[in-house]
């Protein structure tokens, strides 16, 4: 097949169920609107876990500015509305305490 877009919804979710938060946020949601569609499927969004990312580079302790807080806690809230409540699982370093009450009211 050369048209990765054909591929069924469920076969996406699989493939895109094995990267990394890292790579789901950085590559598929930007191919085509159906692979963003899928990226938003609550099944993907169980857990928010930044950590490994964190932990992969030392220099990430002085990574904190508003603006960085800011980003963090867009992408927690995006994760919480997609999960459908299925959220079970945040680790993650630089958010606010507005996104993480946001994600425990929901």
């Amino acid at each position: 097949m050369d048209d990765w877009g054909g591929l069924a919804p469920e076969i996406l979710t699989n493939i895109i169920s094995r990267l990394t938060i890292q790579e789901r946020w950085t590559g598929p949601m930007f191919v085509r609107k159906s692979w963003l569609a899928v990226c938003r499927d609550p099944y993907l969004w169980s857990s928010f876990d930044l950590e490994p990312w964190f932990e992969s580079y030392p220099e990430s302790t002085q990574w904190w500015s508003p603006d960085f807080e800011r980003k963090i806690g867009s992408m927690l809230r995006s994760v919480v509305d997609w999960s459908d409540g299925g959220l079970t699982e945040i680790r993650v370093r630089h958010c606010s305490d507005h996104a993480l009450s946001y994600a425990a009211e929901r």
